[in-house]
């Protein structure tokens, strides 16, 4: 019958993911760009919370992404966090762009541009410099709802390239790995100073919108008030006190501390 249902199913295109699961996307979220396969559900995932400027980003998310490109990710991650639009910096805060992302961006202090009244719209952006515009996303994230974030321990020291890391990104980059925002290049590296592509921003944003959900959390006796807290009913390994770590706010833990 023509019902809701019927009138969705016409608006939506399917997918399938790595595993050759198929699943319906809604067709004007649907991500047609060439997207590598180890990215390309959550990209998709990406846009379906709608993050992706498609006009913006263009048709190929494997190319080097811009610093305009990524206030666009940043700023829509960071408003979908909050649930509240950022009010831009005004017109003419920048002599090279007066783009409202990046105005946004400016006014959420998630970056100051490059000096001398310019924000270098086109120019490329690093790992490292991805780690800091989000984490100080989230940082906004933080101050403008009841967002928190957990402790946590720094790995940085696992890395061989950590020493390469700017001043300014240590700790932007250990928040980050620590939670599993952002993984190195490979068991050692990190390539702070490695572009980053369109696709690796959006898989981290998208990530990063489950922050507040990562992290330390203590098994107490069912039932538990608090939310922070988890029953043990539901963890057959775990007993009453110990310290767990979850990688989301789904409940897939590791580590008993």
């Amino acid at each position: 019958p023509r019902n809701t249902y019927y009138e969705s199913a016409l608006k939506a295109t399917v997918e399938k993911d790595s595993t050759r699961h198929s699943y319906a996307v809604a067709a004007d979220k649907y991500v047609s760009a060439k997207t590598s396969g180890w990215a390309k559900t959550n990209v998709q995932d990406a846009a379906d919370n709608n993050l992706v400027d498609r006009d913006l980003l263009g048709a190929d998310y494997t190319r080097g992404i811009t610093r305009l490109q990524f206030c666009s990710i940043a700023v829509k991650m960071a408003e979908k966090m909050t649930g509240k639009a950022i009010t831009p910096a005004p017109s003419g805060t920048f002599t090279d762009t007066d783009s409202e992302y990046v105005r946004k961006a400016s006014a959420a202090g998630i970056t100051s541009g490059v000096g001398s009244g310019k924000f270098d719209p086109n120019g490329a952006l690093t790992r490292q410099q991805m780690a800091a515009f989000l984490y100080r996303a989230l940082m906004y994230v933080k101050a403008n709802s009841d967002t928190e974030y957990t402790v946590y321990d720094s790995k940085l020291s696992s890395y061989t390239d950590a020493g390469q890391l700017a001043s300014w990104a240590k700790e932007p980059m250990a928040f980050m790995n620590a939670l599993g925002l952002i993984s190195g290049t490979s068991n050692t590296a990190l390539s702070p100073n490695g572009a980053c592509t369109i696709e690796q921003a959006l898989v981290v944003a998208y990530r990063s919108l489950d922050a507040g959900g990562i992290g330390w959390y203590q098994c107490v006796k069912s039932p538990a008030d608090n939310m922070n807290h988890y029953s043990t009913s539901d963890m057959c390994c775990y007993t009453y006190g110990d310290r767990v770590w979850f990688t989301s706010s789904e409940g897939h833990c590791v580590d008993p501390y």
